[in-house]
């Protein structure tokens, strides 16, 4: 049972038999835009980051249209985007990536075409600074060498405006580098200390919040082939790195990509819960899946490789969010092309949606702790409290959710009125989000 108390309200959600009655689908129209005219304004302090776009977003490789591509994103309610994953893990690349560099980096560069100041005004740049990091991963980092290449970077493609870039990406998955190299490097493991450098150093060139992400890696590695027996070793290697890394960030998630892995994404808000309370006083963000396992060519033990459905990407997003985060990142999405089937559409639906509440989002929050398949969380603005509720689950078994108490309460999706003594069925991935002065 998941509880979520106020001054004059009692949400009580208990999970139903799957014989029930019938519920309506969860492929019910996203929030209309009349619907959420009284919403907050949208707050960009709700992170929306694009980690690398379909191919074709940018135009030809050679001859890019920064602008267009731009605009296109932020017209998906995405208000960040960062350029390192333009090469997907299939090891395909869109070819864009080597005009965010200076020239040493690539062929291609910023001083020929330059998107820093194709995004300004447009949308904000998460810069990567891990392809400025010279050194193999278990060797400590040149402090000095890296501060000045960073310094380059600024001088060459932003003309010394750093406002150009709004964070920087410190490092992607580090405790999971560290796993795999006790296994493959064990004398010489990968160095811990030098994310806590890299953050340091970009910090005093770039003064801005450093971004770290980990991996979901303890709920993974059954999927990748780890041994029951190796499970427990691993994941406490992931541990210690874990808690030797973290305080290097100012924005603080992990990835957890379940989707045609197993039938829920509960694990999506399990992850964006603990980034929430291992990232105290900082901003916590999730990881959500833009891809499906075959566009990666990697194998699964479980799954075929499709992707993700619209209430699946839908149930993620709102599953992370009722976790405490703060910020949603889309990865995967390089290896799709512009038209490629529904998944881009279906993803920037979602977006677009959740941009319409990032106003209610960034507002003081609390998080029911609450560890089953229907999440709750509560968010004040002024008098009115909104109330997000999302059923993990995609069980044929629906949620009940049942009202209690005084005041008036609506639906933000269409403005309709909630009776207190009604109760409503929430379907398997389905999602709600209600208003009242509560």
């Amino acid at each position: 049972m998941a509880r979520l108390t106020s001054h004059a309200l009692l949400l009580a959600l208990v999970a139903s038999c799957g014989s029930c009655k019938s519920t309506p689908s969860s492929t019910s129209p996203l929030a209309s835009a009349d619907a959420s005219a009284s919403l907050p304004a949208p707050d960009p302090a709700f992170l929306l980051l694009a980690a690398g776009a379909p191919v074709g977003t940018f135009g030809p490789a050679d001859a890019p249209t920064f602008e267009a591509g731009f605009d296109a994103l932020r017209a998906a309610g995405f208000n960040a985007f960062m350029p390192f994953f333009l090469t997907t893990e299939a090891g395909e690349s869109a070819g864009h990536e080597g005009w965010f560099y200076a020239g040493e980096l690539g062929p291609r560069s910023c001083v020929t075409t330059n998107p820093y100041d194709a995004a300004r005004g447009r949308i904000d740049i998460v810069f990567p600074a891990q392809p400025l990091v010279a050194e193999p991963p278990n060797e400590p980092l040149d402090r000095a060498a890296f501060r000045a290449r960073l310094a380059g970077f600024v001088k060459t493609c932003l003309h010394g405006d750093r406002s150009l870039v709004k964070s920087v990406y410190a490092f992607d998955e580090p405790a999971s580098g560290y796993v795999a190299s006790t296994i493959d490097t064990p004398t010489k493991p990968f160095v811990l200390a030098n994310v806590r450098a890299v953050a340091d150093e970009a910090r005093a060139v770039l003064p801005v919040p450093v971004v770290l992400v980990e991996a979901a890696l303890p709920w993974a590695l059954p999927f990748v082939g780890a041994s029951p027996a190796d499970v427990g070793p691993l994941t406490e290697r992931f541990e210690k790195a874990v808690a030797e890394t973290a305080p290097a960030a100012d924005v603080y998630g992990f990835d957890a990509y379940p989707i045609d892995l197993v039938p829920d994404v509960t694990v999506v808000a399990e992850y964006a819960q603990r980034a929430a309370q291992i990232a105290v006083g900082k901003k916590p963000i999730a990881v959500v899946q833009g891809f499906g396992y075959a566009d990666m060519k990697m194998p699964q033990p479980v799954g075929t490789g499709r992707r993700p459905t619209r209430d699946e990407l839908r149930a993620s997003a709102w599953a992370a969010i009722a976790g405490g985060a703060r910020g949603l990142v889309y990865y995967g999405q390089s290896a799709l092309r512009v038209g490629d089937g529904p998944l881009w559409d279906d993803l920037r639906a979602v977006v677009t949606e959740v941009a319409r509440y990032s106003g209610v989002l960034t507002a003081p929050s609390s998080v029911d702790p609450t560890t089953g398949a229907v999440r709750v969380a509560r968010f004040t603005v002024g008098e009115d409290v909104y109330v997000v509720v999302v059923n993990t689950s995609a069980k044929e078994a629906s949620a009940e959710i049942a009202w209690s108490g005084s005041g008036g309460v609506r639906d933000t999706a269409d403005g309709s009125a909630v009776a207190l003594s009604t109760s409503l069925s929430l379907p398997p991935f389905g999602v709600r989000v209600f208003v009242g002065a509560l």
